[in-house]
């Protein structure tokens, strides 16, 4: 059978018949570049994050307890933020354009917390 079942249309029933299905998009190439970038600074900070993590002065962040938490915060928000953007790569038109704004815009927080515990 060449047509799966929900492509060849009933013409005794035209109500019976699927919307056509939409042809995808193509990802535009800037758009690829931007997603790449915000995926390498991803990268960054999960290093970033486990640096502190595994810091040489444990002793230091023991004491801080505030410290410890931003940073076990700070891990967590990262690694939903990498799971979103594993679901934006399956998607595609507005929702992947909305989904890799929002991630942008909370990465660019996620840095500036980082930054801050390590400069305290």
């Amino acid at each position: 059978m060449s047509h799966a079942f929900h492509e060849v249309p009933n013409p005794a029933y035209p109500a019976a018949n699927f919307p056509p299905v939409p042809k995808p998009r193509q990802v535009r190439s800037h758009q690829l570049a931007a997603e790449g970038k915000i995926e390498a600074r991803l990268h960054d900070l999960g290093s970033e994050i486990q640096e502190l993590v595994e810091a040489p002065y444990p002793g230091l962040l023991q004491d801080r307890g505030y410290v410890r938490q931003a940073l076990e915060e700070l891990n967590s928000k990262h690694t939903t933020l990498l799971w979103t953007a594993r679901v934006a790569k399956c998607t595609e038109g507005f929702v992947r354009e909305r989904l890799w704004w929002d991630i942008d815009k909370a990465l660019t927080s996620l840095e500036k917390i980082a930054g801050s515990l390590v400069e305290s």
